[in-house]
């Protein structure tokens, strides 16, 4: 198990928390500023998991492209993630990575609409990518 991997499951670990809590205090109707204030270090840290991530995909197209081999089973992985037919979910599933780094942004943090529909949203695709790759035998 690389780095890359323990990245990728405290990724989804930390928005599965963030979810849960937000919509807990959506339903509960708690608007006590100091209850917003507990979850705030836990956002904190999704969006540094989500920075690290973001390297990490940004890195994976530099590598296969400057690796210098032509043909490598990597660079022609990038090659189809990025031109395929699947491009759009490519996309979808980078999108969902980096988003959480608006939760860098204070006002972000303290609206519960915000980090319950961001951190759902997010979830759910990175869920459904892990749930798809267990599928089919690969690795997430």
């Amino acid at each position: 198990m690389d780095a890359w991997s323990i990245v990728g499951f405290l990724h989804s670990g930390l928005l599965w928390i963030a979810t849960g809590v937000s919509l807990l205090w959506i339903f509960r109707r708690i608007e006590d500023p100091h209850a917003v204030r507990l979850l705030a270090p836990v956002l904190i840290l999704q969006a540094i998991v989500a920075l690290l991530e973001g390297y990490a995909l940004g890195m994976e197209p530099f590598i296969a492209r400057y690796s210098g081999a032509k043909y490598t089973p990597g660079a022609e992985a990038m090659h189809l993630r990025l031109t395929g037919p699947y491009w759009w979910a490519y996309g979808l599933l980078v999108a969902a990575s980096l988003a959480p780094i608006a939760f860098l942004i204070p006002r972000a943090r303290r609206s519960m609409l915000v980090v319950t529909g961001l951190s759902l949203a997010c979830f759910t695709v990175i869920f459904a990518k892990q749930l798809l790759a267990l599928a089919v035998g690969a690795p997430s």
